[in-house]
């Protein structure tokens, strides 16, 4: 039976304050075709965009419908990936010093 692997691009633990039109975290390139997850809580209401990128061209998409995170909830949402595409968690609205209580960019690629 096939499954997944797991690889984390990137992360942040209880971050600093991130403030609106701020990458939460820094573009990382997929280096496999799979699934983008993205984990995210934050502290302050707060729209969350994900950046893609071609290396030409970056376009930003809204999480959660472009509705605020509710503070303290955690968040997961998934996107297809492609290979040598950029990826990238940005903090749209929000307070000026929204707080990361935990975000991660993980690249989900099939086994077997």
């Amino acid at each position: 039976m096939a499954g997944s692997t797991f690889r984390t691009l990137a992360k942040a633990h209880n971050a600093s304050s991130v403030s609106a039109g701020s990458d939460i975290l820094a573009a990382v390139t997929a280096n496999r075709a799979g699934i983008i997850n993205v984990a995210i809580a934050v502290d302050t209401s707060t729209v969350v965009q994900l950046g893609i990128s071609d290396g030409t061209t970056t376009e930003t998409v809204d999480l959660n419908g472009g509705v605020g995170l509710t503070a303290g909830v955690a968040y997961a949402f998934s996107f297809p990936a492609l290979s040598g595409y950029s990826y990238s968690l940005v903090n749209k609205t929000g307070a000026t010093a929204t707080t990361i209580m935990h975000a991660a960019l993980l690249l989900e690629v099939p086994v077997g």
